[in-house]
């Protein structure tokens, strides 16, 4: 279903595109709100990113949520669906911004959730679409899923052809449980930091390298400093 999903969304911004009128391209507007986009796209009305330009389809599908619906009736047109979508960007808005960032400029992306109503029939019943909520370049949260607990899913469960609650993995579940409780986000220090990012200039590296090295209290490499980043120690 969302290979389908990818197609009517490509499609419809297509459509839209031929047509300024249409109710749900003038919803959208022409240029995204500055809440939306990068600090370089503030600057003036050139800077802006227009959606209906600078997009690259075609369109991904992350994700698909239905909306559930107090209504006892079924709609006519199908049920309410959130379709969380992805887009790509033309090159110069990519390069815009993001450039100092862990994976560069590939990340800097479209960002949106469409509202649609899909039919049982889906797709040789076509769906209703509903709109572009409110397209971003600044990556949408994600949602934390919590990890299967131990007593519900174990994969030496399934090899073991027994199931997960058995008595005779009671040590493996305690040992899970243990190990989940003491799970912690990775830290990184801000040297490692510096080194993994990209663009590493020269200065920059022999300052992240002072300042590692007056952290662990030891000794400056030969090379490092003024003197080592110009060749060495000056003759008259």
């Amino acid at each position: 279903r969302a290979g389908h999903l990818e197609h009517e969304l490509t499609w419809t911004y297509y459509h839209m595109k031929k047509h300024s009128n249409h109710p749900l391209r003038m919803e959208v507007g022409e240029s995204l709100p500055l809440e939306n986009v990068p600090a370089p796209m503030r600057l003036s009305k050139n800077a802006a990113f227009n959606f209906w330009e600078n997009l690259r389809p075609p369109f991904r599908v992350s994700t698909i949520e239905r909306t559930s619906s107090d209504d006892s009736e079924k709609h006519r047109d199908g049920e309410l669906f959130r379709v969380t979508y992805v887009c790509g960007i033309d090159y110069c808005s990519e390069r815009t911004y993001g450039e100092t960032s862990e994976n560069s400029t590939y990340d800097n992306l479209c960002y949106g959730v469409a509202a649609m109503r899909i039919p049982d029939g889906y797709p040789r019943k076509r769906l209703v679409f509903l709109g572009w909520g409110e397209p971003s370049l600044r990556s949408l949260p994600q949602k934390k899923e919590a990890a299967a607990s131990p007593d519900s899913w174990m994969p030496i469960a399934g090899e073991l052809s027994l199931p997960s609650g058995h008595p005779r993995l009671g040590k493996i579940r305690e040992a899970a449980k243990k190990a989940t409780s003491k799970q912690r986000p990775l830290e990184v220090s801000p040297w490692q930091k510096m080194l993994m990012g990209p663009h590493l200039s020269l200065p920059q590296l022999v300052e992240s390298e002072a300042a590692h090295v007056k952290l662990i209290g030891g000794q400056p490499s030969s090379g490092s400093g003024a003197g080592g980043a110009g060749g060495g120690e000056s003759r008259p």
